[in-house]
């Protein structure tokens, strides 16, 4: 077999091995956190034999690891991170039992609750998180003041961001009013005095885009949990559980 034909760039290597999605990985060894054969490695695009060379991310060694997924219900006050400095509940907390090592895809705010995918999948997270895919989340939301047809027809049509310098403009794909107030109540609680419920769908995941987004249409967000990425949903997983999803190399060509 011809040598170059089982050589991997190292930053898909440990995405393989479930330390970290793509990006991060590029991340890791711009920072020179990463080695090879004892040797740190900075620059992007080296290549590396996974069955003879010795890779270490932060002196841990990365080991391509059997592909999994799971589905996360994310509780309010809940960091997104593996490795929180200041000791607060993360979802480390959480993950300490499973057989492989995973990252979140993305993140939700510590007082976002709802759905958050692990993975130990570099591919697959890249394929969720990168704008180039367009893949959709859905967040049901309380928000503050009276909705009607017009606002969530203005959350479509774009508002200015509150970004100074503004941003690009921000647009959900799809709103509506949402009237099943048990299943608004299992996933955020008793509707607060003043606010009502609303379902919105983006296809980006800038920071605090949903929340930017409403603010600019004047009704700010009360309480917000996500409910849908992609084809994933939260269904009823209750609050605090971490269940596996069967894995398919088909969530990456979809």
């Amino acid at each position: 077999m011809d040598q170059s034909t089982k050589l991997t760039r190292l930053h898909k290597f440990i995405a393989q091995s479930g330390l970290a999605s793509r990006r991060h990985a590029e991340q890791l060894i711009t920072d020179g956190r990463v080695s090879v054969n004892g040797e740190v490695v900075t620059e992007q695009g080296r290549k590396i034999d996974p069955e003879v060379d010795i890779v270490l991310v932060d002196g841990e060694r990365a080991s391509p690891e059997p592909l999994r997924l799971y589905r996360f219900h994310k509780p309010a006050g809940v960091i997104t991170t593996l490795d929180d400095q200041r000791g607060r509940k993360s979802v480390a907390d959480f993950v300490s039992d499973l057989p492989v090592r995973v990252f979140p895809v993305g993140r939700l705010d510590a007082d976002v609750v709802g759905l958050l995918l692990l993975t130990n999948d570099g591919d697959l997270a890249e394929k969720l998180l990168h704008p180039r895919y367009g893949v959709e989340r859905t967040y049901y939301a309380y928000l503050e003041g009276r909705g009607g047809p017009e606002f969530c027809q203005q959350l479509v049509s774009g508002v200015k961001s509150t970004d100074d310098p503004p941003s690009t403009p921000l647009k959900a794909k799809r709103a509506r009013l949402l009237e099943n107030a048990s299943r608004l109540k299992w996933l955020l609680g008793e509707l607060p005095k003043g606010c009502f419920g609303v379902e919105i769908v983006v296809a980006e995941g800038r920071k605090h885009f949903v929340k930017k987004l409403c603010a600019g249409a004047g009704c700010p967000v009360v309480r917000l949990g996500r409910v849908g990425f992609g084809q994933f949903t939260l269904d009823e997983l209750p609050r605090g559980t971490v269940e596996e999803l069967p894995f398919s190399a088909d969530f990456i060509k979809s």
